[in-house]
């Protein structure tokens, strides 16, 4: 009986134990068929991601370039092979940045510059800006800014013409008002002469018009002498009181014809 009974216990603990084990191998392989899911998830989200960026880089305006600590080409997308001018074959992982942008025609150097124009052979205008990571490397960006250029000298011309056209026009107003001032003096005085020779009840309101026109006429010329100091900036605003009375006269008198 004392045979039976320990032949019992002995069998109630090894069943006990073999359930306590199956139980903990159960956990386990379930545990890592979890673990095994979520694995494949993360990665299938990485590509993904990956994938994604590889599309966005490649789909891109710009050209980049993206380094590591020791200088060395990590990513990079076709513009930046485009716009610098490289042989495929010279680009790769882990090739030296400065041996392949010396390969460029002509060679790009970058030093210690924040942002420089890559000007090359071709004609064609690169504005290359690189910027550093926080855990060392840097990001370098290439961006085709020829056409920009391009406007840039063209309104830089015509700015030039305009103000030699200007300079031209100034010139020539002051020349202008120069030598009719003469013949305009010359006619001043002759018609005073021929007024006090002809004067009369009837024609004094004739003889008053044709004056008002003579002045008129040199006053038109001070103008256009004034249009040309204006433009070289040399004219001083003088505040003074002014007849209105005799400037709505002259006014009345020219206009009043042609009313």
């Amino acid at each position: 009986d004392l045979v039976s009974v320990y032949v019992a216990l002995l069998t109630g603990t090894a069943l006990g134990a073999y359930s306590s084990g199956a139980s903990n191998v159960h956990r386990l392989l379930k545990d890592s068929l979890r673990l095994g899911f979520e694995n494949i998830a993360l990665r299938r989200d990485a590509e993904d991601k990956a994938r994604l960026l590889e599309a966005t880089l490649q789909n891109m305006r710009h050209g980049i370039s993206l380094a590591d600590a020791q200088d060395r080409l990590c990513i990079w997308n076709a513009q930046f092979v485009e716009l610098v001018g490289l042989p495929e074959v010279e680009v790769g992982e882990g090739k030296s940045m400065q041996a392949m942008l010396g390969r460029a025609r002509p060679p790009l150097e970058l030093g210690a510059a924040q942002r420089i124009e890559h000007r090359r052979n071709d004609g064609g205008v690169i504005e290359v800006a690189p910027n550093a990571r926080p855990g060392g490397g840097r990001v370098i960006t290439y961006t085709d800014v020829t056409d920009l250029k391009r406007r840039e000298a063209a309104l830089e011309a015509a700015r030039r013409n305009a103000e030699q056209a200007n300079a031209a026009k100034t010139r020539f107003l002051a020349a202008a008002s120069h030598d009719l001032r003469q013949p305009i003096h010359a006619l001043g005085l002759l018609f005073a002469t021929l007024a006090d020779r002809v004067r009369d009840a009837q024609t004094a309101p004739l003889l008053d018009q044709i004056d008002d026109s003579v002045q008129a006429v040199d006053a038109m010329l001070n103008s256009l002498l004034d249009i040309s100091k204006l433009d070289a900036g040399v004219v001083e605003p003088r505040i003074e009181p002014v007849d209105l009375v005799a400037l709505f006269q002259r006014l009345n008198n020219e206009h009043q014809p042609i009313a």
